[in-house]
């Protein structure tokens, strides 16, 4: 049996990282393809976002005061 030589190995190990890195870019193309058509299905994207007012954004009956400052 022949003892493989160093650069061979070096070789083979940057093949094996290319094909997985390949790998995953096209698992990546095809969940933003799968993102793409689900939006155009349901018309836009929309992100909801939850957002915390501090005190001072509501009156004195607890409700959202935007129009007029306090």
């Amino acid at each position: 049996m022949e003892k493989t030589s160093k650069p061979a190995l070096i070789w083979l190990a940057l093949l094996f990282c290319l094909l997985v890195l390949g790998g995953c870019e096209r698992e990546k193309d095809r969940l933003d393809l799968q993102v793409r058509e689900l939006c155009a299905k349901d018309g836009d994207i929309r992100v909801y976002e939850t957002v915390v007012l501090p005190p001072e954004k509501f009156n004195k009956w607890g409700q959202v005061n935007f129009y007029e400052p306090t």
